[in-house]
């Protein structure tokens, strides 16, 4: 059985990680987001044309994904859902219970 010790180290190193992804996936959003967006009605156009009577549903999924980028673009809301969430007491369940012998 690993020590928790490791796991929790483990764990925190895959947080940082993801902290790094995150922020970069951002700043690429923010930088080159008009040019993702055309990318996504692109290959909506082409989805439709393929998926003959379901280019509405095309349409839909092309919007999410550019409001999925539009919110990535918004670095001062993601610091603040961010900040929200790290004050959460409940956020901390997933932290390890103090040992009490």
């Amino acid at each position: 059985m690993e020590p928790k010790g490791r796991t929790v180290g483990f764990l925190d190193k895959m947080k940082k990680g993801l902290d790094v992804a995150k922020d970069k996936a951002d700043d690429l959003a923010e930088q080159h987001g008009d040019k993702i967006k055309s990318g996504i009605d692109k290959a909506a156009d082409v989805a439709g044309k393929k998926l003959k009577g379901k280019s509405g549903q095309v349409d839909k999924v092309a919007d999410k994904a550019k409001g999925f980028v539009d919110d990535l673009a918004k670095p001062e809301a993601n610091d603040a859902k961010t900040a929200s969430a790290s004050d959460d007491p409940a956020s901390d369940a997933d932290a390890p219970a103090a040992d009490q012998h």
